[in-house]
């Protein structure tokens, strides 16, 4: 929920992933509304998994958004690199991690 009690969809934070500086025409509406979907998904079981500690605490508009903004990268997805290849494009990353 947002400010005021207001729900937040994926068009929601389409518009805001745009105003963070995505642009458009890699972060569409059909790409954010599949990665919103999957970080959802992934912070709603850390606070089942973890009630004691991360209840209320992960599945927050902000981190959604942090989220979605990791999972954002302009310069990987024409190219369909490899997600350990991502970071070092994205200059997010070190050089050198380990690949298995």
């Amino acid at each position: 929920m947002g400010k005021d009690g207001e729900r937040l969809g994926h068009a929601e934070f389409a518009a805001l992933l745009h105003a963070a500086g995505a642009e458009q025409q890699y972060a569409s509406v059909a790409w954010v509304t599949n990665h919103f979907r999957w970080v959802v998904w992934k912070l709603a079981c850390y606070e089942r998994q973890f009630p004691a500690h991360l209840a209320g605490r992960m599945l927050t508009p902000s981190l959604v958004l942090d989220q979605l903004k990791y999972r954002y990268c302009p310069a990987a997805l024409p190219f369909a690199i490899y997600v350990i290849v991502t970071p070092i494009v994205c200059r997010s990353g070190a050089t050198s991690p380990p690949l298995l």
